[in-house]
């Protein structure tokens, strides 16, 4: 949803709504992390706060790879440079490691992390780049693309510090995506 400094507050319906820029303070894992100059709405009257689409989705990648590094995997910046040293395109690479070709674009963009199997194999492209063609040889592109599920990561899946009011407004599920040549399909699961 998009805010607006003026705007009515949608709670209380008699505040007007103030632009603040803060340092939104997550926790992942039991391990802290901040996002500066974080974009929330504040009505003075009930102090409710209000996060925008804008903010969530410019901080999805920055959490995303946060994740990712608790967790030991590569971020997403690093698996572009990998794609990029075998100099390759999203869609030879998503094809040669039988992943669905958006899988492979969320995956350089942050919208979904990629499973330790997948880490490791392009932790091994990094490192013995001549693998690709043996891996393309192994899973021909005669092969049907086998479902891979994955689990789509956004900034509802981090719990805030400081929560104040912020998080009473989060969609606290989780998305699950699985794509196939055939179909795709959006589950959700809380």
């Amino acid at each position: 949803m998009r805010y607006k400094s003026g705007s009515t507050c949608p709670v209380c319906q008699s505040g007007k709504l103030i632009h603040k820029l803060v340092e939104e303070k997550f926790s992942y894992k039991g391990k802290p992390f901040s996002v500066p100059n974080y974009e929330v709405f504040g009505c003075p009257e009930c102090g409710e706060e209000f996060v925008d689409d804008k903010t969530i989705r410019r901080t999805e990648k920055i959490l995303t790879d946060f994740r990712r590094k608790v967790d030991g995997l590569l971020a997403s910046d690093e698996i572009r440079a990998i794609r990029e040293e075998l100099n390759v395109t999203q869609e030879k690479l998503a094809d040669i490691l039988r992943v669905a070709k958006k899988t492979f674009a969320r995956y350089e963009n942050g919208q979904v992390t990629q499973s330790k199997n997948m880490d490791t194999i392009l932790r091994l492209l990094a490192k013995r780049p001549e693998l690709l063609q043996d891996i393309a040889e192994i899973l021909p592109a005669s092969m049907p693309e086998q479902t891979t599920m994955t689990t789509k990561v956004s900034t509802t899946d981090y719990i805030p510090m400081e929560l104040g009011n912020i998080s009473s407004h989060y969609d606290l599920s989780k998305e699950i995506i699985m794509e196939n040549d055939q179909d795709k399909e959006l589950l959700y699961a809380a």
